[in-house]
């Protein structure tokens, strides 16, 4: 099972790991994406208005540096992981004939 992905923007009051605290370190076209994505989530869930969800999306798309997405977060919560599935017995049993 892989590991899982924990971005760098999901911890602490700005949003950053203390791990990547570096705020001049660029960021790439992926995490502004993963950004974007998360915002859209709480927008989604009623936690921005659409004037809040424009400004912050577009500061995360212009974003070059960690330092750009500082704060974008700190007001939101942390986002839910999935809740495994409880599985059932699949497998049809076997009846024993005489």
């Amino acid at each position: 099972m892989p590991a899982p992905y924990n971005p760098p923007w999901g911890r602490g009051s700005s949003g950053r790991r203390a791990s990547q605290a570096d705020p001049n370190m660029r960021v790439s076209h992926a995490e502004r994406t993963e950004v974007a994505d998360r915002l859209s989530k709480h927008y989604g869930d009623g936690r921005l208005d659409e004037e809040e969800f424009n400004e912050r999306l577009d500061r995360a798309m212009k974003a070059k540096t960690n330092s750009d997405l500082a704060g974008l977060f700190d007001d939101l919560p942390e986002p839910e992981l999935p809740r495994p599935v409880a599985r059932t017995e699949s497998r049809p049993r076997r009846s024993r004939l005489p």
